[in-house]
């Protein structure tokens, strides 16, 4: 047998809040550099978040926000397309 303890588990607000700091990393970065491929990071996130809510409620925090950025999205993508088809 092993004597050795046990690692203690993480805390469980660790996760959600370096979820939530790479998300804010991530918009302060795309306002600072305009990069379109940073707008992929709500969604990276957001599927990280979805994966562990069930075992972590604070997850909802950082999935709160992915998820208006991705009705954001849907808006300005249809709002688009009705001005490219009313023209």
């Amino acid at each position: 047998m092993s004597d050795e303890a046990s690692a203690p588990d993480p805390p469980r607000w660790r996760g959600p809040v370096i979820s939530l700091g790479l998300l804010v990393l991530a918009f302060a970065l795309l306002a600072f550099t305009g990069e379109p491929l940073l707008l992929a990071t709500p969604i990276v996130v957001g599927g990280w978040a979805v994966m562990h809510v069930r075992r972590n409620a604070l997850y909802w925090i950082p999935l709160v926000p992915c998820l208006l950025a991705l009705l954001f999205w849907v808006f300005i993508f249809v709002t688009a397309l009705i001005g490219v088809l009313a023209h």
